[in-house]
């Protein structure tokens, strides 16, 4: 519990957690070593998952998401290893369990993990990993935002070639330019012209004041909301139907960060942050200062804390 000086519980005698003290609902400090031991078994399970894309292990069902992998794999460690433990500290490692897994719901901006591929899972590669091809990479640390990113890639382009305020309307692909030619001995022995399809550039993107560029490639990053509203009509022809479900099934979510500021520090100066790790039916309220407005959602873990975003 919090001491009457109002700072962290030192009940604990384990080292510091590198995310900060972690509470439960009631206020009450969870044990380090608890939340490492955790943290340490839900990285196992991620580490496992990504072995049905890196490693080409079979699943026994193709719509596995890594949100029920990571859920069953989990509770199988609560009934195996932590059977004889307090309902007390079951919930404890169920409440850090609950706070992992919204960090990795934020950190991948989706609505839910049980909506997230656990094969994409495995296509996801820090550079600096151990394991990792690209570990040998150099890293850049922007100084003035990421617009200095986007200077470095622009110093090689011709300043004629970038085109702003300049709408797309569509973008005909696979394009093929009807022509008349002579037919050769295959087709006919007859003189009269044959209706030939002769490629031309394979793309061509047409402009709202009907300007045409031609192109070997050409690669779209609109976002993925308009993508999703206007992908059957801004391509010519239609993209093929593996693509369009694709684009379909393409999710992205909300991150939404909360600030909160107070006369005065109440808490540990020495602590790295505070850790909410509440379990599942447990009530998240946010209440303004005037109480003039407020919410209460009962689920931690589940869709309903996605209000929250839009309060």
């Amino acid at each position: 519990m919090l001491r009457e000086d109002n700072s962290g519980s030192d009940t604990d005698s384990d080292e510091e957690s590198e995310d900060g003290d972690f509470y439960t609902a009631q206020g009450k400090a969870i044990p380090n070593h608890i939340v490492k031991e955790v943290c340490s078994v839900i990285d196992e399970i991620f580490d496992d998952a990504n072995k049905f894309y890196r490693q080409g292990r079979p699943l026994d069902d193709v719509e596995e998401s890594i949100g029920t992998f990571t859920h069953r794999q989990f509770y199988k460690y609560l009934r195996t290893t932590c059977a004889a433990e307090s309902e007390e500290l079951i919930r404890m490692r169920e409440g850090v369990f609950n706070w992992k897994f919204l960090n990795e719901k934020a950190d991948n901006a989706c609505r839910s993990l049980y909506e997230t591929s656990i094969i994409a899972w495995g296509e996801y590669v820090e550079c600096l990993d151990a394991d990792s091809e690209y570990n040998n990479v150099i890293t850049f640390k922007p100084q003035h935002g990421f617009g200095s990113v986007l200077d470095i890639l622009l110093d090689s382009i011709p300043a004629s070639s970038i085109k702003l305020s300049t709408p797309v309307q569509r973008i005909a692909w696979d394009h093929a330019e009807p022509t008349f030619q002579m037919p050769n001995d295959d087709e006919s022995k007859s003189n009269l012209p044959v209706r030939r399809a002769i490629p031309s550039a394979p793309v061509r993107v047409h402009t709202a004041d009907g300007t045409v560029f031609e192109a070997d490639h050409v690669i779209v990053t609109c976002s993925v909301g308009f993508l999703k509203k206007n992908a059957h009509h801004m391509f010519q022809p239609l993209l093929p139907n593996d693509k369009l479900a694709a684009i379909h099934r393409l999710g992205f979510g909300t991150v939404n960060k909360i600030f909160l500021e107070f006369e005065q520090p109440w808490w540990d100066k020495d602590s790295n942050g505070m850790q909410f790790a509440w379990t599942n039916g447990e009530p998240f309220v946010l209440r303004c200062v005037d109480n003039v407005n407020s919410a209460e959602v009962s689920t931690v873990n589940g869709t309903k804390l996605d209000m929250v975003g839009h309060l």
